[in-house]
């Protein structure tokens, strides 16, 4: 029995067809000797008959030829020699049962449309290296998919058997503005998210699993914590294309890696430590975003120390510690057009309840535009714990459409005051601004009210 037990089944079926074939092919030579000579012809030669000899002699005991014999399983040597040396199996792809839908959140991969960045990262550990690949969806989003690298796929390694992603698996987060650190995803979830075109994104995330991905796990189950081995710091974004590189610190030395051209996608994988001391709770945070433009690393404590960009051919950096030499470079962005009041009436019922978040409030209006990408959007707002707080609906909407949005929050009478105002607000072309808001240039307000405060 070798260390591939089956490789040992593939040879015995390989041999096996390999006899089958010849007994095929070479016909019982005594047999047509025998019939021949009934027809009056003669016998076979002595030269046949030496040479039928020695076919039997060169097939052995087995009745297949020795010669094929040896070329299998010098095949199969071969074989499990490039397995030895790689140690990679490929198994099943990582797939879920609970695909994006195609005209709400991020929308559906479009298969065509998946790449393989050209950036990779070691791992730690050693073994398969780490990779991104990025695709389109159906509304209009560019996600990424983060994973062990092999063989020109992405994937996740578990128990040395390499399995490639599916491309509807869910990206952590994924869409950004509902996902919470801790919360629970219905099957596995990879490590990633989406992004607007032309926005820009870095994000850091501590405890990724060496794996590849998140498993998922029920709701009030508490996930294992695995040792410092089994999980990885990782770094990751998209900076635009006047992106170049990155930089990061590790043991008080400074590493540069380059970044994906055009897009300005970034990759670092890490031993967790002291830079990842702060996410020690959280499976992602640090995250910054913008248009276009330069952004910073996000967090003052993580390893990252700047990013390098090359504006209309000056080379600047953007720090972790706030430090923009690319300020002097940058066109500034012209101001956002006026908003648009349509004064349309809007419908809010208000309730209280003893679950966990206590109030809600139904907030029921007309769609005066469709909506047709992710790129536009309707949200609520109100002040709702009580700060100003947005709920954007996330799909794709039908002009004249009655729409229902639920806001559930924490109630305080005494911070919200007396009355509450709620806004709806169509946004044409969306630029996200935090935790469900959005803004952007020709922003409407399609209509207000002010409710009572529910006590």
């Amino acid at each position: 029995m070798s260390d591939f037990p089956y490789l040992d089944g593939l040879e015995r079926e390989l041999v096996a067809a390999a006899r089958m074939s010849i007994g095929r092919a070479e016909p019982d030579l005594s047999r047509v000797s025998d019939a021949t000579s009934a027809k009056g012809a003669s016998a076979p030669t002595s030269a046949f008959r030496a040479r039928r000899m020695r076919s039997r002699r060169a097939r052995g005991r087995g009745g297949a030829p020795l010669g094929l014999i040896a070329s299998v399983l010098a095949l199969l040597g071969v074989s499990a020699a490039a397995l030895a040396a790689t140690g990679v199996l490929t198994g099943s792809p990582v797939q879920t049962s609970h695909p994006s839908p195609a005209r709400s959140g991020a929308g559906a991969p479009i298969t065509s449309s998946a790449r393989l960045l050209p950036i990779s990262f070691p791992d730690p550990q050693g073994g398969l290296p780490w990779g991104m690949r990025s695709f389109r969806t159906t509304r209009g989003m560019i996600c990424l998919q983060i994973g062990r690298l092999y063989d020109g796929e992405i994937g996740a390694l578990v128990q040395g058997r390499f399995r490639p992603f599916s491309l509807s698996l869910p990206s952590w987060p994924i869409p950004r503005e509902s996902a919470q650190p801790g919360d629970p995803q219905p099957g596995p979830t990879t490590i990633g998210g989406c992004l607007l075109p032309r926005e820009t994104s870095a994000l850091e995330a501590s405890g990724i699993p060496a794996t590849g991905y998140v498993a998922s796990h029920k709701p009030g189950e508490r996930a294992p914590t695995p040792g410092a081995a089994k999980v990885r710091w990782m770094a990751f974004g998209v900076l635009g294309p006047s992106a170049r590189s990155a930089t990061y610190e590790l043991q008080g030395h400074l590493h540069t890696v380059a970044v994906a051209a055009g897009s300005g996608a970034f990759l670092i994988v890490l031993p967790v430590g002291a830079h990842s001391g702060w996410l020690s709770r959280a499976l992602m945070a640090g995250g910054v975003s913008g248009i276009e433009g330069p952004i910073n690393p996000g967090s003052p404590q993580g390893a990252v120390r700047h990013f390098t960009y090359d504006i209309r051919g000056h080379t600047c950096l953007v720090s972790r510690r706030g430090t923009n030499t690319c300020l002097p470079w940058i066109r500034h962005t012209a101001p956002l057009a006026p908003t648009r009041y349509l004064h349309q009436p809007i419908r809010v019922t208000a309730s209280t309840g003893r679950g966990a978040w206590g109030a809600s409030l139904l907030v029921s209006f007309r769609a005066p535009y469709a909506v047709a990408s992710a790129e536009s959007d309707y949200q609520v707002i109100a002040p709702v714990g009580c700060y100003d707080f947005g709920h954007t609906v996330g799909q794709d909407v039908n002009k004249d459409e009655i729409l229902h949005v639920r806001l559930n929050y924490q109630l305080n009478v005494q911070r919200c005051g007396p009355k509450m105002r709620v806004q709806v607000i169509y946004t044409p072309s969306a630029r996200r601004t935090g935790p469900g808001l959005s803004s952007g240039p020709g922003e409407v307000i399609v209509g207000e009210t002010t409710i009572p405060t529910p006590k």
